[in-house]
């Protein structure tokens, strides 16, 4: 039921009355005149309070986890920790974290129990109405309780469902009401992702008691097709109800409305008595004299107004909308609407919205139908379920007709999906449940079912029924299925009988026949005999017309074709490919799976032949979930990634951020007749991004025009022209002829099978510049207005800038319309630059708030709403996939618009504003600012960050504001990039910006490189090499050219040649050098190479299977296409396919294993060529031996010499006009190695070319006198050719000697500090030094308190340790004598105490603090914790907590304790003061502890806060946090978190508690 428009005027004005806790009701908006339904309200006198649907999705409270309890009235939600505040539509699920632990089916997502609870307030005036509770959805176990009672559940996560509340409510205008919903997801439950909770929109229905019922209207034109252009018949069947407890006498008043709200019929009146809580059902019959017929070009809608009156007086007013066409399908001629032969160009779609997860938010789905309609789509099959009403909607309005689909299975789960809606489908509703439409008895699925149809039966969109899909999946007894598809056809039939019932059968090769084994064909039959309904028929394309032979009555539609697996933008493959944790499949038209079809092959299929109804291809837009070719059933990636992914599926010709796919430009080509299509596939023309083969690129062009010609840099190379095809029933497609105009740049490609000739084809020799394509007509006119992109140009750089593009220009400032907002990645002129990834930053100012992001991509984590992307609503960051991102803002109810800013490293930023219009205008805010986006340092160098900046404002002003930047010396002391994020003040207005901080290293050497190599073989050695930072460590890895070496070189077993290399650092040129020893060659174990290539490339042109799998080895598995490649799509272009291997290294090769896969049509090979290359270019033909090539078994090619190889080429040449394939190839080495060497160790070592005194390779720390410290020189030799760099001195006078060893596995440093002559301490400065240890060692300790003597003995145990120092230079002389002087002049004398009294100081009391004077070692009790005195003064000292006597969640460590009239300091944590406290959650450490003792809080696992105060921590004991929890944060004081993070590191904590400022 779609209700409309005179009850959004009743909406607006119960707003005035009702409050929902202190907020307006707001209503939806109306898209009919006001006016005209005021009017009506005059004439009949009705009053504001009879009012009708009130949106109810505003003011709820949401918490994630069962509560006990919620479902009471005086509940406590105020805890906003616990219970936020949202709006519905809402999904629980997407906020959530994707897991391993969940399907990849369901997009790896959890579910989880939800609870929802709304407090409002109703009128005294509403007593005694009707009050009715509407969920459109809510996914998928349901229980709903009004004011704490209990009105019902449903079990289907899709159907709408309601209840009549009435009784359950206080109306007195004072009183609040609650209502908790609690929404239960069991998991699994899903073959795709459903999401969790309300994520549909709940309506208030208010009325008289006697009013329309619930989908109490059905509006039909039984002769329309007949009477259309004079007056035409409509039928109005009305239920309408009395929920009074007396008889009433009404009256039903019928008119028909057109789109303005204006009367087109005369009003039909019909009296009708209503008996106590009674129904009565009236049929009326209006004409409306020549209609506006619907369409899907012209969908023109109407509405039946209801008005029910008891007496004079209108009780209630209800609208319906309905439209007026008529439909047809036909065994022979197919499909027709109103009239004319209409091919169903449709489209299967799951229910979410990418970013927003399942919630069904109104501007989100008017923005999917919008884009298919842009593509020529016109019907929408809602796959595999009961669509929303909002999508409805927007069908009726847009013109889009709608298979409407109910089930996806029946009584038993699919793919292991234990708590899908099987586990309700056969079980009956008990007596308490109170859903409306519902009886005792019933089984839900006819609930279900019948509830689906009552709602859309008026709707002018829905032209089918659909009541399930592939039904066999997890059956495993059948024998009531048919009875089960007769009961549905039954159900239906008695509320509709306009349109036809069909069902998704997989099994359409069983349909060619009249008798059936399966029991999916019997359920097609009930439908589809005697021409009733629709043979619906799922893939399997070819069966069609052996159905249509063998049922010429039956009328056909192929209810699920295609699954073609694309990703956006992808050129380097034409399959798929998952190399790296990159799972990406070809953006070309020549990849899907197994039981489907690529979209040209499934579209000529429904297009040839008149019969075919029509397709809905799988699927119009990318969805959640399901990301075959690597979906799974079970737990886990079927990638095997350690991340959740891929996790959203490839099937969609728009991805899920709603960007276009190239097959949807072949789409436009085909199902748009008002538009021309113009599209070349690739679009890049980077030689990087693309798949070549022999120097060529696959090239097509999708269009509709008469003629197309393809230019490369200007110049014409091909020729196309369009050959079309009309059939019998009017319906035109078209293959295109292609030739060449230039040879040698452009192979023309031919298809001899019609449905590959759909789209113009070439091959053309990559060349830079600009491929680019003319259309024109028939008459030889070119045509400029097409659709698609003509042209594409290799890109000036990887990225220069972002432009950012909002579909809208303006909003509505209601807090729920949407913004979508795009950005791509252009280069310095402007071009799209399709393979860029860039990190995309993104600032919200002014009345909006981004509710999620996207790319598109279905291989990353990092989207949607995770936290890692979503990191406010006013900030959000995400990488640009394929060179574009997606940003969605949603506006609040303040109009003046926003502001989106987006920026990127080293691109140049752009803002783009979107205006919010609304009644109440929001406060000025900052609109626009330039702030210095880069800053680059040389590594050591504070970088001068700007810390004021000029704003512009919403009202045009200016105004300054200053920023407050995040910068650690981490930063700019090592080299990198990194993010610099600070907080910008306007006013009170704060903006989170960032700036990109660039921090260039300085390196001092380039790591040299050692390695062994056989007798004449030359080895590889490495493109880039590591350079050294000033500290020793490695950094970056920059380009070498190195000097060329001879086989000839490598003639001598044990010469070690050296070869010198120049290295690139930043355009500073270096040096490096590289050691090659010639070793022994000895007997080695053969290795499989073939997994480790750096390249795995095919010849063919229209790749069939997965290439891939050759390698994985797996050789036996022969049913699955995934697991074999061969030539399938190419063997008449390509009869002798190549396989080629490249490596980063040379490898001798001996032989060569190949699995030739076979079956039916695949063959062995006829014969076989193979061809190596050394230098990974120049290939030559190689001999070798084998018996006779067998199918799916080992077939031996052995070299007849060793084969020194860095790519080798693998030729097949298939026998005839056949196929050739492989399951799998091993390319083994010969057994002739070598064996590196281990040792990193030096030899010599010398300093001025004097040897090192006391050398030895195992001690790798000296200290060398020198006579000036910056003219030494190092020399260093290592054993065993290992590689040796040696350092520059740092600052503090250490060179490094780093030595790696031959086979690159073990590194050791040799530290050599160097101390010039003069630096040295003398004799006068020793005895000084002695003479202070002297005094020092004089001091009483007994005299001091113990922490300031511990400081004096540590000053001077330093000064000792230096004079023990073989070398000792003066300022470390100095040095350790400041400090010993420092810490004599802070000793603190002890005051000695008087004489205690306290005769048991042991055993303080508990009731009553110490008296008396403490003592050192004295136990005192203060505050349910005991501590222990360290040190006494005249007014107290210090204590050590010993530990606590408390069982509370939460400890406070004090500052200081009292003890009768002193006061101590507690400055330290005893060893395992807190351990095995499983009570313990939080803790926060006072400012004085300076010491945290040794397992002080061990296996207190419950930890999960520590907040440290002190700013004067010194030590803490090993493994003081052993056993907390792992999701602990430790919270320390900001400008000691770099030192806090050295002190409290390895402390026992595991690696994933934080520490936070």
């Amino acid at each position: 039921m779609r209700r409309k428009s005179s009850k959004q005027l009743f909406s607006v004005l119960m707003a005035a009355t009702m409050v929902m806790s202190g907020i307006s009701i707001p209503v939806n908006a109306s898209q009919v005149d006001d006016a005209v339904v005021r009017s009506v309200l005059t004439k009949t006198e009705a009053e504001a309070s009879e009012s009708r649907e009130i949106n109810f999705n505003e003011g709820w409270k949401f918490h994630y986890g069962d509560v006990e309890n919620a479902e009471t009235k005086d509940f406590d939600d105020s805890d906003l920790a616990k219970w936020g505040n949202l709006k519905l539509p809402h999904d629980f699920s997407i906020t959530q974290e994707p897991s391993n632990s969940n399907e990849a089916e369901s997009g790896f997502m959890p579910g989880g129990t939800g609870w929802y609870r709304k407090n409002f307030t109703l009128p005294s005036d509403y007593e005694g109405k009707s009050i009715v509770l509407n969920f459109d959805g809510s996914y998928n176990h349901t229980y709903v309780y009004v004011n704490g009672t209990k009105v019902g559940e449903n079990h289907y996560g899709y159907n709408d469902f309601a209840f009549d509340i009435s009784r359950h409510l206080i109306c007195d205008g004072k009183t609040e009401n609650v209502i908790s919903v609690k929404v239960v997801h069991q998991t699994p439950s899903s073959r795709w992702y459903s999401g969790s909770g309300i994520y549909r929109d709940v309506e208030l229905i208010v009325t008289d008691a006697v009013h329309v019922s619930r989908n109490g209207v059905y509006v039909t034109t039984p002769n329309l097709a007949t009477e259309k252009g004079g007056n035409v018949t409509v039928k109005v069947q009305t239920k309408v109800q009395n929920d009074g407890n007396a008889q009433v006498a009404a009256k039903i008043r019928t008119t028909v409305l057109d789109a303005e709200g204006k009367a087109v019929s005369e009003p039909s009146t019909t009296d009708v008595t209503l008996t106590e809580n009674g129904t009565g059902e009236k049929e009326q019959n209006l004409k409306v004299n020549n209609p506006a017929l619907w369409s899907t070009e012209k969908p023109n809608l109407y509405y039946v107004q209801t008005e029910v009156l008891v007496g004079d007086e209108v009780k209630d007013i209800n609208k319906e909308t309905f439209g007026f066409r008529y439909i047809d399908f036909n065994s022979n001629t197919g499909f027709s609407l109103n009239g004319k032969n209409v091919k169903l160009k449709g489209v299967c779609m799951h229910h979410d919205q990418g970013a927003l997860g399942s919630a069904s938010e109104r501007d989100a789905v008017y923005r999917q139908v919008s884009k298919l309609k842009e593509m020529g789509c016109n019907a929408i099959r809602t796959a595999h379920n009961t669509p929303s009403s909002v999508l409805l909607k927007a069908c009726n309005e847009l013109g889009m007709m709608v298979m409407d689909e109910t089930f996806d299975g029946w009584a038993f789960p699919k793919n292991g999906n234990s708590q899908d809606f099987s586990t309700h489908y056969n079980k009956t509703i008990s007596e308490d449940n109170k859903l409306l439409g519902a009886t005792a008895g019933d089984t839900w699925y006819k609930f279900v079912l019948e509830s689906n149809i009552e709602r859309d039966k008026n709707d002018p969109s829905v032209v089918i029924w659909d009541i399930g899909n592939e039904l066999n999946f997890g059956v495993t007894d059948s024998s009531k299925y048919e009875q089960y598809a007769k009961n549905m056809k039954s159900y239906i039939e008695a509320i509709d009988k306009t349109r036809p019932i069909t069902v998704g059968d997989n099994n359409p090769y069983g349909l060619r026949y009249n008798t059936y084994g399966d029991f999916r064909n019997k359920v097609t039959a009930v439908l589809a005999n005697n021409g009733e309904g629709l043979a619906g028929a799922n893939y399997s394309m070819a069966a069609m017309s052996g159905i249509h032979s063998a049922h010429p009555d039956w009328k056909i539609i192929a209810t699920e074709t295609a699954s073609p697996s694309n990703s956006r933008g992808i050129y380097t493959t034409l399959s798929q490919y998952g190399k790296s944790g990159d799972y990406q499949c070809t953006a070309y038209d020549t990849n899907a799976v197994s039981w489907g079809n690529t979209a040209r092959e499934s579209w000529w299929y429904t297009i040839k032949d008149d019969f075919v109804s029509g397709e809905f291809i799988w699927t119009g837009f990318d969805y959640i979930g399901e990301p075959t070719p690597w979906n799974g059933t079970d737990k886990g990636s079927v990638s095997g990634d350690k991340l959740a992914v891929p996790n959203s599926s490839y099937f969609g010709v728009i991805d899920t951020a709603g960007f276009e796919k190239d097959s949807f430009y072949f789409y436009t080509s085909q199902w748009r007749e008002d538009k021309q299509t113009l599209h070349i596939v690739p679009q890049s023309w980077n030689k990087k991004d693309l798949s070549i083969s022999g120097g060529n690129v696959p090239v097509y062009v999708y269009s509709n025009a008469a003629k197309v010609e393809l230019y490369l840099n200007g110049k014409l190379i091909g020729t196309s022209t369009r050959n079309p095809i009309k059939t019998a029933a009017g319906h035109e497609w078209a293959t295109y002829s292609n030739e060449s105009n230039d040879e040698e740049q452009c192979v023309a490609v031919n298809e001899s099978q019609n449905w590959k000739a759909q789209a113009i084809q070439f091959k053309v020799k990559y060349a830079e510049g600009t491929l680019s394509a003319k259309a024109y007509d028939e008459d030889g006119k070119e045509i400029t207005d097409t659709l698609g992109s003509q042209s594409v140009t290799t890109n000036s750089d990887a990225g220069s800038k972002l432009s950012v593009k909002a579909e809208k220009s303006e909003i509505t400032a209601d807090g729920s319309s949407l913004s979508y907002i795009a950005v791509d990645v252009n280069d310095k002129d402007g071009r799209f630059v399709s393979s860029a990834d860039n990190n995309i930053r993104f600032t919200l100012t002014g009345n909006g708030t981004i509710v999620g992001v996207d790319n598109g991509n279905p291989s990353t984590v990092n989207k949607f709403q995770q936290k890692s992307v979503l990191t406010s609503s006013k900030t959000a960051k995400i990488k640009a996939f394929s060179g574009k991102a997606l940003v969605i803002v949603r506006s609040t109810k303040d109009a003046g618009g926003f502001a989106l800013k987006a920026e990127s490293a080293g691109l140049t930023g752009e803002t783009v504003f979107v205006n919010t219009v609304g009644e109440k205008n929001g406060e000025v805010f900052l609109k626009d600012y330039t702030i210095k986006p880069e800053y680059t340092v040389m590594m050591g160098t504070k970088p001068e960050l700007e810390t004021t900046v000029t704003g512009t404002m919403s009202d045009g002003s200016k105004q300054e504001g200053t920023i407050d930047w995040k910068l650690t010396e981490d930063m700019y002391n090592h080299p990198g990039e990194y993010v610099l994020d600070g907080t910008m003040k306007f006013g009170k207005e704060e903006v989170a910006v960032s700036a990109n901080l660039h921090v260039k290293p300085i390196i001092v050497a380039v790591q040299n490189y050692t390695r062994a190599t056989v007798k004449g073989l030359v080895p590889t050695l490495p493109s880039t090499l590591a350079g050294i930072l000033p500290d020793g460590t490695s950094y970056g890895a920059y380009p070498v050219t190195w000097d060329s070496i001879k086989e000839s070189d490598l003639e001598k077993v044990g010469d070690i040649v050296k070869v010198k290399g120049k290295v690139d650092v930043e355009g500073k040129e270096m040096t490096a050098t590289a050691t090659i020893r010639v070793a022994e060659g000895e007997v080695k174990e053969a290795v499989n190479i073939a997994p480790e290539y750096k390249t795995l490339t095919e010849s063919c042109g229209e790749p069939a299977d997965n290439l891939l799998s050759i390698v994985d080895g797996i050789n036996n598995v022969l049913n699955k296409p995934n697991m074999r490649w061969t030539n399938w799509n190419d063997h008449l272009l390509n009869s002798s396919p190549t396989i080629t291997f490249t490596w980063d290294e040379v490898y001798e090769l001996a032989s060569i294993n190949a699995w030739f896969f076979g079956d039916a049509n695949v063959s062995a090979p006829e014969s076989v060529t193979i061809a190596v290359s050394e230098d990974g270019e120049n290939f030559k033909e190689v001999e070798f031996t084998h018996d006779d090539y067998q199918v799916n078994q080992k077939s031996e090619l052995v070299f007849n010499e060793v084969q020194k190889a860095k790519a080798l080429r693998f030729t097949m040449k298939q026998v005839g006009t056949g196929y050739v394939g492989l399951t799998e190839l091993e390319i083994w080495t010969s057994a002739k190695g070598y064996t590196s060497n281990k040792t990193a160790e030096l030899e010599e070592l010398k300093v001025d070319g004097t040897a090192v005194e006391g050398f030895a390779a195992d001690k790798y720390e000296y200290t060398v006198v020198v006579d000036k410290v910056d003219q030494a020189v190092v020399d260093a030799i290592a054993k065993d050719n290992a590689s040796v760099m040696v350092v520059p001195f740092n600052k503090e006078n250490v060179v490094k000697v780093i030595v790696t060893s031959e086979d690159g596995k073990t590194t050791n440093t040799y530290k050599i500090k160097l101390i010039a002559k003069d630096q040295i301490a003398d004799k006068v400065l020793i005895e000084k030094a002695e003479g202070e240890i002297k005094q020092a060692e004089s001091l009483k300790k007994d005299d001091y308190t113990n922490s300031s003597y511990a400081e004096y003995e540590k000053a001077l145990k330093e000064v000792k340790e230096i004079l023990a120092k073989e070398f000792v230079t003066k300022d470390e002389v100095n040095a350790a004598l400041e400090k010993l002087q420092t810490a004599r002049g802070n000793l603190v004398k002890v005051t000695k105490p008087a004489p205690d009294t306290n005769k048991n100081p042991e055993i303080p009391s508990a009731n009553k603090p110490e008296t008396g004077v403490p003592s050192v070692g004295m136990l005192i009790k203060y505050k349910k914790a005991i501590y222990k005195v360290r040190e006494v003064n005249a007014t107290g000292g210090t204590v050590m907590l010993v530990k606590r006597n408390s069982k509370k969640a939460k400890f406070v460590i004090p500052a200081t304790i009292k003890s009768g009239n002193y006061t101590f300091k507690v400055t330290s944590i005893a060893n395992k003061a807190f351990k095995g406290d499983k009570k313990l959650k939080k803790v926060v450490i006072g400012k004085n502890v300076q010491v945290i003792g040794k397992r002080a809080f061990e296996k207190t696992k419950n930890l999960r806060s520590i907040t440290i105060k002190s700013v004067s921590l010194k030590k803490v004991g090993r493994s003081a946090f052993k056993g907390i929890h792992a999701k602990a944060r430790i919270k320390v004081p900001a400008k000691k978190m770099k030192a806090y993070k050295r002190l409290l590191k390895k402390k026992g904590q595991k690696s994933s508690v934080k520490l936070i400022k």
